[in-house]
């Protein structure tokens, strides 16, 4: 199993010479293909005038996603969908064991529509849907617009969701996750107009999503409609069904790096943490940080964060501008019906800004609050190094916890724009946003750019423990941070081997939405002989590194520098099927102990690597070289309680290298799966350790 080879004794430190072959040897593996030899040409084609009795080829194409997602092949295929109003219910309960891609051939010019639910994903794995407009029908419509549940009793998992446009949900939610879904991301869409009394996202029960890039705003005159005047959260995170789905409680939910504005809605907080009032903890390690929340309505809001049923919740490096009306402008904390103590409540690093001179006051109000709710209801709350303005007049108290409580509190002006429009955020009107922005990411970084970006007075003025990684614009923190959303001084990336601004663009068309670092670190592999992707000009930054393909990166890293990757054959079951390169790399490995099986003779090919294994993997191939990691101190990672010293010591050397670090605050992550982009800053970040040139 993995995990129980216990490390050898550090002898010495990573010689150049051994790292540089190991890693140059590590940078041509990659060129292997996304999946097994076939996906290169299993592309399929589905159009709304074409047969689902067709062959799913650009000539004769199917007709709908839920006939493509049973027919196309299990083989890392992308199915590409025509421009054109694809009307009535789309379904996937397909289990993939290859990512497969479900993507418009021209960006949201692809429509989902229907009267009920639009899209569900229904216990599948390994989907990614990717560039399509979807929304409801018109008046009249019923339930979500997308729906991602388990099937059959079985979780759905490993689902990602970029780049769409989601919006006008007449009924219900924009989009549901619920059931115990797992490894979720939503990434870089743009979300509007949800049903009455009801969120844009329902996160609910469901473990490991992140919610990040993203744009959350209402403009329901905008869709021609009337504003409800009750709909509920941007996001709500929560369990309803106790322990009905096999889990209680929503875990390690992040939010980051989105935007949030125009609040149409009732009286309710933009982000709820715990809701339902239910006698267990609802949501449990969530994370909130670098989002942008823009005042630029004129309905009433609860308050920025509300906290009922939540336990390990950040709220840290946020920035708060405008002329919010709300009843209280950070938090609102209580224990509804229910409730057990909400507990370790972090707010940190967030800038608190109202240009107008009114922070937190309700319309017709001079003066806001800053939190409201009960005292008693929360142990374990930390306010901290946050910054406030209120153009110069005085910083509201609050009923549970005041800005005067904040140690290292800053009241200066941000620096901020203080000139902000009636409406930020602007809708899709069939070929651009109102804004003239032709993509999510260009309306994302106009309004990113225009309304988040600080002057001097935040400059490293957060509290470093309790600081996100990277911030609003993807780029990473320096090592005395910046309060809000946007770092002042960000760390410039690019070394040696791949200067910044030296290394080409490798012309991938699926990268504008990863940080800086990762495409810089996509192109510096790119450069190294990494120029394939996945096909079709894209790299696939999301789709996730399967241990199939990590065996061959690694046996063929190992062979570079000298090591034998050789071994008989070790009794793996579910090998069927895969080129001998593969078998035999798998067995090599396995004899070497660098990746074993899973138990019961399986090595589980096609499950994606999580970041813990990956750690063991590059560890332990690099003592089968002859090289040990520096033993390296703690690292300061909360969430390796259980690990095993060889995960523990493998996390830590490879985080004092920088090769490897941690997700934000102080979390590693163990259990998150590796992505492509993800890869490609592994080894960039080893190039920039040993030096290789290019």
């Amino acid at each position: 199993m993995e995990g129980t080879t216990t490390m050898h004794t550090p002898t010495r430190s990573p010689g150049p010479t051994v790292i540089t072959l190991l890693v140059v040897a590590l940078v041509a593996a990659l060129a292997v293909p996304a999946a097994p030899a076939q996906a290169a040409t299993c592309d399929a084609w589905v159009s709304p005038s074409g047969s689902d009795a067709g062959a799913g080829t650009n000539a004769s194409p199917w007709r709908t996603l839920s006939h493509a997602a049973e027919a196309v092949a299990d083989a890392g295929c992308t199915v590409w969908f025509m421009p054109g109003i694809y009307s009535g219910p789309q379904e996937i309960e397909r289990r993939f064991q290859t990512v497969t891609r479900f993507r418009s051939a021209t960006p949201y010019q692809a429509v989902f529509e229907h009267s009920s639910m639009v899209v569900r994903v229904n216990g599948a794995r390994n989907v990614v849907i990717e560039g399509f407009e979807i929304r409801h029908s018109g008046p009249g419509s019923s339930g979500t617009v997308v729906n991602v549940d388990e099937g059959g009793g079985v979780w759905a998992e490993h689902i990602t969701l970029r780049n769409n446009i989601i919006h006008d949900s007449f009924d219900n939610d924009l989009l549901k996750i619920h059931n115990g879904v797992r490894f979720a991301t939503v990434s870089g869409n743009v979300f509007y107009n949800q049903g009455p009394n009801e969120q844009h996202m329902d996160v609910n029960g469901v473990t490991d999503v992140v919610i990040e890039d993203n744009i959350f705003f209402n403009n329901f005159a905008a869709s021609s409609r009337v504003p409800p005047g009750d709909t509920k959260h941007y996001i709500v995170v929560k369990d309803s069904n106790a322990a009905a789905d096999g889990l209680l409680g929503a875990h390690r939910i992040t939010i980051r790096r989105n935007v949030f504005a125009h609040w149409e809605g009732g009286n309710e907080s933009i982000i709820q943490v715990g809701n339902d009032g239910k006698p267990y903890i609802e949501a449990r390690t969530v994370t909130i940080s670098d989002n942008l929340f823009i005042g630029d309505g004129t309905d009433r809001a609860t308050s920025v964060l509300g906290v009922a049923g939540a336990t390990d919740v950040k709220f840290v490096n946020n920035t708060v501008t405008g002329d919010f009306p709300v009843r209280a402008i950070a938090l609102r904390i209580v224990r509804k019906v229910d409730n057990p103590m909400n507990e370790n409540v972090v707010i940190a690093n967030n800038i608190f800004s109202d240009p107008t001179g009114t922070l937190g006051a309700q319309p017709g109000e001079q003066s806001g609050k800053f939190s409201t709710g009960d005292p008693a209801s929360v142990t374990g709350l930390v306010l901290n190094s946050n910054l406030y303005w209120n153009a110069g007049n005085s910083i509201p108290s609050g009923d549970v916890i005041s800005p005067t409580d904040d140690v290292g509190r800053i009241v200066a002006d941000p620096g901020l724009v203080a000139d902000i429009p009636a409406v930020v955020p602007t809708v899709w009107n069939g070929n651009a946003f109102g804004s003239g922005a032709i993509s999510v990411r260009d309306e994302f970084l106009r309004i990113a750019q225009r309304f988040g970006v600080p002057g001097s007075a935040v400059a490293s003025g957060a509290n470093p423990s309790h600081a996100s990684s990277t911030d609003l614009l993807g780029n990473a923190r320096s090592a005395t941070p910046s309060i809000g959303a946007v770092e002042t001084a960000p760390q410039v990336f690019g070394n040696a081997s791949c200067p910044a601004g030296a290394i080409p663009s490798a012309g991938f068309t699926d990268i504008s939405g990863v940080s800086p670092e990762a495409r810089w670190a996509i192109n510096c592999v790119a450069f190294h002989g990494v120029s394939q992707g996945v096909g079709s000009d894209l790299f696939g930054p999301s789709d996730l590194v399967p241990r199939w393909q990590m065996a061959l990166f690694l046996a063929r890293a190992l062979d570079a520098a000298g090591v034998s990757v050789t071994g008989p054959d070790q009794g793996f079951v579910d090998l069927g099927g895969f080129p001998g390169e593969v078998v035999s790399a798998v067995n090599g490995l396995a004899v070497l102990g660098v990746a074993q099986g899973v138990g019961g003779d399986r090595f589980d090919p096609h499950a994606a690597v999580s970041r813990w294994q990956m750690a063991l993997f590059l560890a332990r191939a690099l003592e089968a070289a002859g090289v040990s990691l520096p033993a390296g101190s703690s690292q300061g990672f909360v969430d390796l309680a259980g690990f095993s010293g060889d995960v523990v010591s493998s996390v830590n050397g490879l985080a004092t290298l920088e090769i490897a670090k941690g997700v934000g605050g102080d979390r590693f992550d163990p259990f998150g799966a590796v992505s492509r982009w993800q890869m490609a800053l592994f080894l960039a970040r080893q190039l920039a350790v040993a030096g290789v040139e290019p």
